[in-house]
């Protein structure tokens, strides 16, 4: 759930209509640029810099408590890992900045973005999802076997990482995401290492 407090001259309000005229958006006053930005109780060198107009600035953190500050008022944020925030900074000007908050995971691949999961009815994988696989499959072997470069040279092993991910195409089947990287799996050289084959997905 997300938490939204303002702060005008120092009391805490609730947000109420009056304070959201675009679309409902949660909007936040300042007369100073950049404002002070503040992410799980550490200020951000620089702050947070507005860019007026009809686009969305993003900012991508894997911080849980958000804080914007102005001269004007502060907007508290909390967000769970992949869950985001849409709010507008309005300048003295009368100049509008979109900005969109996104909390991403400590850890993606042991804490997923939900939307490389969805799978498609054909069952054909996005190369974005392809790609995060193989570097999936990489943290895992790291994490899990003792010593992945006892035979296969450091060096060997993420060039063919890296040519598996160059080499793949917009779209993928899960065979032909397999035929990508058993050779990779392959390279540990050990009996007790391999890539399943995906039997399941190929004989329905």
């Amino acid at each position: 759930m997300i938490s939204l407090k303002t702060l005008f001259a120092a009391t805490i309000i609730t947000i109420s209509m009056t304070d959201m005229p675009l679309c409902g958006q949660t909007t936040l006053k300042t007369t100073i640029d950049p404002v002070t930005l503040i992410l799980d109780g550490r200020k951000a060198d620089g702050g947070w810099r507005l860019i007026p107009g009809p686009k969305t600035d993003v900012l991508d953190t894997t911080a849980k408590n958000i804080t914007f500050a102005t001269d004007t008022n502060t907007l508290n944020i909390t967000l769970d890992e992949w869950q985001s925030k849409d709010f507008i900074i309005l300048t003295a000007k009368g100049d509008t900045a979109r900005v969109r908050v996104n909390r991403t995971a400590a850890n993606p691949y042991e804490n997923p973005d939900p939307a490389l999961l969805k799978k498609a009815p054909s069952g054909i994988l996005s190369r974005k999802q392809a790609e995060f696989d193989i570097n999936a499959l990489v943290y895992s072997l790291s994490q899990i076997h003792p010593d992945i470069f006892s035979t296969c040279r450091q060096t060997d092993f993420f060039r063919a990482v890296n040519t598996a991910i160059a080499s793949l195409p917009d779209s993928v089947s899960v065979m032909e995401l397999y035929h990508r990287t058993a050779p990779i799996v392959a390279m540990i050289g050990d009996g007790h290492t391999n890539l399943k084959f995906p039997y399941s997905k190929v004989f329905t």
